[in-house]
């Protein structure tokens, strides 16, 4: 094997571990964001994690309307003089797929 040969080589091996390091980084990434989306967050983190449609109020004006479940989708987290609300992303995330006219409401 010629010089030549052994740096292409060593070069190649050098963009594999780049890219192996890359993509187990990105897994990491997923991995938490999933993690997180199933923790009690306050309304303005899971709107962050929903996307841009999303804000704290839709979401709380959502509670308030009856689309989510509570305890399963949302909690109350205040002692009593007004609404503090802690939900779970990764439900809402799964009401607000579901198509308008299929979502179950709650009172």
């Amino acid at each position: 094997m010629t010089t030549d040969e052994t740096v292409a080589l060593l070069l190649e091996a050098a963009a594999a571990t780049r890219q192996l390091t890359e993509a187990a980084l990105g897994m990491a990434q997923d991995l938490q964001r999933n993690r997180k989306e199933h923790e009690w967050v306050k309304p303005s983190e899971a709107a962050s994690m929903l996307g841009t449609a999303f804000t704290p109020t839709k979401i709380v004006d959502d509670i308030n309307a009856g689309f989510f479940k509570y305890g399963r989708d949302y909690i109350n987290t205040s002692n009593g003089s007004r609404p503090n609300y802690a939900v779970k992303a990764a439900q809402l995330r799964k009401v607000y797929s579901t198509p308008p006219e299929k979502r179950q409401t709650y009172s």
